[in-house]
């Protein structure tokens, strides 16, 4: 008998940890509090927009077609209320803009935040705590969560191998769930120019094959696309072959730049290697009000830094004054082969599995002037969807944590794995996460 209150104090940590083991959201919220009982959504539900606008009704659409989806129904008599709720924002808020509440209690959910993105995170969450569970019963819990980064990104290179918008809104929709809030489009390099331009018949030989466009009602339609995901879309642009073309002028490189700009309304633009680009091409671009993002290096002071060298390109950059995106190489670009079974087909691609990829962390060093991070594809040897989704995948998952959880909200890689497992990826097909096997 006097062993009985240590027995009790294992047994309820031991039903403690079996329950939040059963929390599975990815990324992981940096504030959960499990509380007694459940809540259920069997029969029906009553759902209501305490207060909201215009985009607002774009998430309650959403989340009105997920219950729907689980034949979960909805009705004015149902017990069980789930409501959404835009704050009013008021003087002196130092909430930022992407945080969020959830609360599930026996009878009620509720999802409040100052901004629509915020509500749509919270709407992610709540999304996965339902999709991972069969009978419609999610765990009484409180969430008060809000993400480490800012500029949460996921870049995919369409030059090397061409993608339709199908799949470029399939990734967006996947990189939503995940609350990543940047996607950048690289559609031009020194070989390829996949943007359909009045002026990018100039920019090819009349033997050229690469002939493969996105035409600018396609761009329009992935950028609202996004848009109602609270994505922003930026476009990459590697302007060697602007640079190279038999017209040398200025205004034929701001003709190209305006109808750019005009399908790209993002405050973000990328120019990827700062080298082919002029004074003059860099003071045209600002003069739009918008940022110049570039690949280890700035054009100056007020350029964003994508460091992708290393993290020290990214931290000297940092001390310099520059904004930074870390988005090293070795832990960021999913490219990199995940599994020694796989070829090394090139002289830069690194073994980057599943475990690595979750100890990165953007902000080891500072956090001064570091506003986010980026996964990168460079798709040289992605010729294929299928392909494409073997390398992203889980890793993305790994990545979208470690730019929204903080490194000490992170319990373990294993943990990670129970979450990961029970939410499910594309191609997973065996419990041993890290050997992953794509047939």
């Amino acid at each position: 008998m006097k062993h009985q209150p240590l027995f009790l104090l294992a047994l309820s940590f031991f039903l403690s940890c079996s329950s939040f083991s059963q929390i599975a959201i990815i990324p992981k919220p940096n504030d959960i509090k499990i509380t007694e009982g459940t809540c259920s959504l069997k029969k029906s539900v009553n759902f209501k927009v305490i207060r909201g606008d215009e985009a607002t009704k774009s998430i309650q659409k959403q989340i009105a077609d997920f219950l729907s989806q689980r034949n979960i129904a909805v009705s004015t008599t149902a017990a069980t209320t789930l409501s959404i709720n835009l704050l009013q924002n008021k003087t002196g808020d130092t909430i930022i803009a992407d945080a969020y509440t959830l609360s599930i209690t026996t009878n009620n959910i509720a999802i409040t935040s100052r901004t629509n993105a915020g509500l749509f995170y919270g709407f992610q969450s709540l999304y996965q705590l339902i999709n991972t569970d069969t009978l419609n019963v999610v765990h009484c819990l409180e969430i008060k969560d809000q993400p480490l980064l800012s500029f949460r990104g996921f870049e995919l290179d369409v030059c090397q191998h061409f993608f339709k918008t199908d799949v470029i809104k399939k990734y967006i929709d996947a990189i939503s769930k995940l609350k990543l809030n940047q996607f950048t489009w690289k559609l031009a390099d020194e070989q390829a120019w996949h943007i359909s331009t009045k002026n990018a018949a100039k920019l090819f030989d009349t033997d050229s094959t690469e002939n493969e466009f996105y035409t600018q009602d396609e761009i329009k339609q992935v950028v609202q696309y996004a848009k109602e995901r609270f994505i922003n879309v930026i476009p990459e642009i590697n302007f060697a072959k602007v640079i190279q073309s038999e017209d040398t002028s200025f205004q034929f490189k701001k003709n190209i730049l305006d109808e750019v700009f005009a399908l790209f309304p993002s405050k973000y633009f990328n120019v990827d290697e700062p080298l082919f680009v002029t004074d003059e091409i860099a003071a045209y671009i600002k003069s739009t009000g918008r940022k110049i993002i570039s690949k280890d290096a700035a054009t100056s002071k007020g350029d964003v830094v994508l460091s992708f060298k290393n993290t020290s390109v990214g931290i000297n950059a940092a001390r310099n004054g520059n904004e930074v995106i870390m988005a090293p190489h070795n832990l960021c670009s999913l490219d990199n082969y995940q599994d020694w079974d796989d070829s090394k087909l090139s002289k830069s691609m690194l073994y980057l599995p599943l475990d690595k990829v979750y100890k990165f962390n953007a902000v080891a060093k500072s956090k001064q002037h570091i506003i986010g991070s980026q996964a990168n594809i460079n798709t040289k040897f992605i010729a294929t969807e299928t392909k494409l989704s073997q390398q992203v995948y889980p890793r993305i998952f790994a990545l979208a944590e470690t730019f929204w959880t903080s490194k000490n909200n992170r319990k373990s890689f294993k943990d990670f794995s129970v979450r990961l497992e029970k939410i499910g990826y594309p191609g997973q097909i065996t419990e041993k996460i890290n050997l992953v096997k794509f047939k």
